[in-house]
C-alpha cells in the first residue's frame, strides 16, 4: 500500500469518528514518522512501533569470498542489517485468520 492509499484509508477511518484531516496532512505526518523512525535506528539501533513490534539493527562484519570463476577474492563490506520483531498483538491477529 502506497503512502497516499494508506493516508486515504486513515482519513476515511477518522471521518467515521467525525475527525476531518486532509490527506496531505496525513501524508506529512507519515513522512515525519518515517524520518523519526530512521533517526532512532541510526542513533540507538532500535525503534519501537507501538502495537506492531520492534525494528532493530545488527552489525555484520566484512567478509571475503573466493569467486569460483576467477579464484580471486571478493570483499563484501561491513554493513548494518535491519530486523523486525513483531509484537504479540500482531502475531495473535495474524493467527486468527
Amino acid at each position: 500500500m502506497k503512502n497516499k492509499q494508506m493516508a486515504t484509508v486513515i482519513r476515511d477511518h477518522l471521518k467515521e469518528d467525525g475527525i476531518r484531516i486532509p490527506v496531505k496532512y496525513i501524508n506529512h505526518i507519515m513522512d515525519i514518522h518515517g524520518y523519526l523512525t530512521r533517526q532512532l535506528l541510526i542513533d540507538t539501533g532500535r525503534a519501537r512501533l507501538y502495537d506492531l513490534g520492534y525494528l532493530y539493527t545488527t552489525d555484520v562484519e566484512q567478509k571475503v569470498y573466493d569467486t569460483p570463476i576467477t579464484g580471486g577474492p571478493v570483499t563484501v563490506p561491513a554493513k548494518k542489517r535491519l530486523h523486525y520483531r513483531p509484537s504479540s498483538n500482531i502475531k495473535r491477529l495474524i493467527n486468527e485468520f
